[in-house]
């Protein structure tokens, strides 16, 4: 036996020597800390003294922690752990390599198999052989057969298969076969069908390239022949020119850089994933377990086409034949800063082919399967088992499990249930409201954990029944994004605002004016008609038409001269527009009474309505915005002096304490909400009360006693948010002249079809808002009003998602909402004073009655002057005319006449010669001369 462990010694000894970094913590150096199959998992507790969780991948039951005790290792730095691979591999059995650290300068480098003889007991046999007498590569691999029995061992200089069955082991002095001598390993794996791949980089053009080469391996180890041939080699092409710079330089040093890792695995149906996270990308190949002599490209993915990017691709599974899992990390161009880890599942059933088009199919952590909150955000390794289950570790070396989940189940991920020594494990959990779950979550389908429900659906198990659909909204009075818990109420979703729009001065300003256009406005509208003065002014002129009708009957009849006369002498008397000449001017007179008895009546009321924001709408008058305010606002800049009289209303407003509202809409309640306020580099947490209004609307509110800070909302929930309102409410402040109101506004913010981000930010900033109201009289003092008016600024891409980008980024189970809250740099000042005060009434008045007087009097003197001289002339004409017509017509009448009297004449001279008596001429006189007849109109 001593004999056989010598020869083993020199066969494997090699003469090169390394330097290795002992990072203890640190999961991402060297090789894979964490393997398993479709029976075994298993994860490194201690690299230094090596000890190991072996745990079951289907069950949570079995858990065992191994602390190798090996006479003379044990103290050893564990740099890759193996176990084997394929449908039906082993159970029981794993290898790690690791380097003797405890012989100072004479460390050695051994290949350990451990064979679990009882979970239960925590009990293990070991085998061990030495690969080399001195420090290994940092770029190395290690691999087994699905058999466990024959590992390999693949390292810079050399190669050393050993067989555990047989003890037997053999040496291969460099690289083997037609590999060349520059081959830098990273990654190895070995098939269940007598075939591995071996991961690295070859030199080419000043960097090294991403090369694969394929080898068969005999089942058993004799050392007398080849058991181990090269049969094909294989380098990716580099598609985009970033990929090339982000290559390891042939010049770099030796030592081991994580950025340049490489992830390997082979299903049983021959293909294979190969991920080079500094490429940012995974390759998709064949090899025809019937035919091993080549390796196959079938297609690639990269996480962007666009973009340089480094650690997708940092770990690469297979889930079963036809699901590949990929570790998709995001990580700084020059690998210190970590940004995400998420781990995606491709399903390529069908014959489908990884490609740059191609989506994940699901993606780990969502906002449903968040990540634990003892894990880091970094996951440094994944390993998919057969079983089903997917296997990670983070930063910190802990372990997380996820296991398939029954149907109307999901796997929830939030939960760590504790197997020991950092593993966790997940436990099947029922839908939370707002998502429902149909099918099991196995395979491809590991991470369909819960489906959300549309907009205008919403979900909750415990007011629901056991249906396991979402449920409709009434679209008429209550909101429903998707993911909604319950249908809240319309009124929820609206905006109050006191942000109202200062009045603008009327278009006539001129009291006179006014009076003009309300004293004689001809718009007679129904509604309108009893308040028109000039309606009544009207209607007074036509009772004084009639009186002058009956005047003028009473005066052709001749009747009632007395009644007249008196009349006549009372209307006379009341003249005011000729001196008292005439009694017409007494009925016009009485007109104008009317009009300044209106006046009066006007002002009076007209004075009432001020200011504009306690008066209501006028009921002497058609027109309803008619108000005695006129207004003026401007803009100023607080860097200039505020002026003395409002320097009470500033420092009010600066004193005036706000309470902050914030309300979820549309998701769970039972939520853990937390608030800060940060000033400046001071941070401090704020007491919240929390209360829920209605169903699915959760209200935050605390105190605040400055306008300018940043509150922080972190809210830990896995449920969508529909929106959010943000409110902000304040008591009044009243001094004398001086009153800060009440402040009462919210704001709701929603987008339909939308929910909200992970991290929305608003920007509030407060403007103070000065209102003076001058005195209606003389000395009077002003009255000011303050208000806090907010202006958001916002950006919806920001603060919303849709659905396709919710189910691709709400990963985490935290938002954090963020309010700026600053103060505007200037102020609105407005000012409201009338348009007449008291003082001004009479005088104003006096004028207007004045001028309405001498209108009467202006139009009675030019029909007077104008008007009753045409009247005479046209009606003189009028009569000159028809006398004219009369005498012609009477001329005509008297010539016929004459020419009959002589023709009768004539005929009596005829007939009658003998007794011719003569008759005396009658006297013929002028026309003019016939009316001696007339009377005389004086009688």
């Amino acid at each position: 036996m001593m004999f056989l462990l010598i020869s083993i010694f020199l066969l494997c000894f090699a003469q090169r020597g390394h330097s290795y970094d002992h990072q203890l913590t640190d999961f991402d150096l060297y090789g894979p800390m964490l393997v398993a199959n479709k029976y075994l998992v298993v994860s490194v507790v201690n690299r230094t003294y090596p000890s190991f969780a072996v745990y079951r991948p289907y069950s949570s039951n079995e858990f065992c922690v191994l602390n190798i005790s090996i006479n003379g290792l044990n103290q050893t730095y564990v740099m890759h752990v193996a176990i084997p691979s394929g449908v039906t591999p082993v159970s029981n059995i794993f290898t790690y390599q690791g380097i003797l650290i405890g012989n100072g300068t004479n460390e050695a480098s051994y290949v350990v198999q451990i064979t679990i003889t009882s979970m239960s007991l925590c009990s293990y046999s070991s085998k061990f052989y030495k690969v080399r007498n001195d420090t290994p590569s940092d770029y190395s691999t290690l691999g087994i057969n699905s058999f466990g029995r024959v590992s390999v061992y693949l390292d810079g200089p050399s190669t050393c298969m050993y067989d555990f069955n047989t003890n037997t082991g053999r040496f291969i002095q460099g690289q083997p076969g037609s590999v060349n001598s520059s081959f830098v390993y990273y990654a190895m794996e070995i098939s269940d069908k007598g075939w591995g791949i071996a991961a690295g980089s070859l030199p080419y053009s000043g960097y090294y390239i991403p090369t694969l080469f394929l080898f068969t391996l005999n089942g058993s180890i004799n050392p007398s022949i080849n058991n181990y041939a090269v049969q094909s080699i294989k380098q990716v092409s580099m598609e985009f020119p970033w990929q090339t710079k982000k290559a390891r330089p042939v010049s770099n040093t030796t030592d081991f850089e994580p950025v340049y890792g490489m992830s390997l695995s082979i299903n049983e149906n021959g293909d294979v994933l190969f991920g080079v996270q500094s490429m940012n990308t995974v390759f998709h190949f064949y090899v025809d377990p019937a035919n091993m002599t080549s390796i196959v490209f079938k297609g690639s993915r990269a996480a962007s086409t666009t973009a340089a990017g480094i650690g997708f691709g940092k770990s690469v599974s297979w889930l079963d034949n036809t699901t590949a899992v990929i570790l998709a990390n995001d990580v700084s161009l020059d690998y210190t800063e970590w940004y995400t880890s998420r781990i995606e599942i491709y399903d390529l059933s069908g014959g489908k082919q990884l490609n740059n088009t191609q989506e994940a199919y699901s993606s780990f952590p969502t906002a449903i399967q968040s990540r634990y909150s003892l894990l880091t955000n970094r996951i440094v390794a994944m390993v998919a088992s057969y079983a089903g289950s997917i296997i990670f570790a983070d930063s910190d070396g802990s372990i997380y499990i996820i296991f398939p989940s029954p149907i109307g189940y999901y796997s929830a991920t939030h939960i760590g249930n504790v197997r020991g020594h950092g593993v966790y494990f997940s436990s099947p959990a029922i839908c939370p409201a707002g998502y429902i779950k149909q099918g099991p979550a196995e395979g491809k389908y590991l991470f369909d954990t819960c489906q959300i429900c549309p907009v205008g659906t919403y979900y909750n198990p415990n007011t629901v029944n056991s249906s396991n659909t979402c449920v409709a909204c009434n679209a008429t009075t209550t909101y429903c994004s998707f993911g909604s818990v319950a249908d809240i109420p319309l009124d929820y979703t609206k905006s109050l605002s006191q942000a109202i729009p200062f009045p603008k001065s009327p278009d006539v300003t001129g009291f006179e004016d006014i009076l003009l256009l309300n004293m004689f406005n001809t718009d007679f509208e129904t509604n309108c008609l009893v308040t028109t003065p000039f309606f009544w002014t009207l209607i007074i002129m036509g009772i004084g038409i009639v009186f002058l009708i009956t005047m003028g009957i009473l005066t052709l009849s001749g009747k009632c001269k007395n009644f007249r006369a008196k009349v006549e002498m009372i209307f006379t008397h009341f003249d005011i527009i000729n001196d008292g000449e005439r009694w017409i001017g007494g009925v016009l007179s009485i007109t104008i009474l009317v009009m300044i008895i209106f006046t009066g009546l006007f002002t009076s009321s007209f004075l009432k309505q001020y200011p504009q924001e306690t008066s209501e709408a006028p009921d002497f008058t058609c027109d309803e915005t008619l108000r005695n305010s006129q207004f003026s606002s401007r803009m100023q800049s607080l860097g200039a002096a505020i002026p003395a009289n409002t320097a009470t209303i500033f420092n009010l407003l600066s004193q005036q304490s706000f309470t902050v509202t914030i309300t979820l809409l549309n998701t769970m309640v039972n939520l853990t909400v937390t608030v800060e306020k940060t000033i400046g580099t001071i941070t401090e947490q704020l007491k919240r009360d929390l209360y829920v209004p209605t169903a699915g609307c959760l209200v935050i509110s605390f105190n605040l006693t400055t306008n300018m800070a940043t509150i922080t909302i972190n809210i830990t929930g896995s449920t969508a948010i529909g929106g959010v309102r943000i409110g902000l409410h304040g008591p009044d402040i009243v001094d004398i002249n001086n009153k800060v109101q009440e402040l009462n506004f919210s704001y709701a913010f929603i987008i339909q079809n939308q929910t909200l981000s992970q991290e929305p930010y608003f920007e509030m900033d407060l403007i103070q808002v000065i209102n003076e109201t001058k005195g209606l009289s003389t000395g009077e003092p002003s009255q000011f009003s303050g208000l806090w008016i907010p202006k958001f600024s916002k950006d919806d891409d920001r603060n919303f998602q849709t659905l396709a980008e919710y189910e691709k980024y709400h990963a985490e189970s935290q938002t954090t909402l963020t309010i700026d809250l600053t103060q505007s740099m200037y102020y609105i000042y407005n000012v409201e004073q009338p348009i007449i005060k008291t003082a001004n009434v009479v005088f104003k008045n006096i004028l207007f009655v004045s001028m309405c007087m001498e209108l009467f009097g202006f139009g009675f003197l030019f029909f007077k002057l104008a008007i009753s001289p045409l009247c005479r002339l046209v009606s003189r004409l009028i009569c000159q005319k028809n006398d004219e017509l009369k005498e012609e017509n009477n001329e005509g009448e008297s010539g016929s006449e004459k020419e009959e009297e002589e023709e009768d004449s004539d005929d009596e001279s005829d007939g009658n010669e003998e007794d011719v008596h003569e008759i005396p001429k009658q006297i013929e006189l002028p026309p003019e001369k016939t009316k001696w007849y007339k009377l005389n109109p004086k009688y």
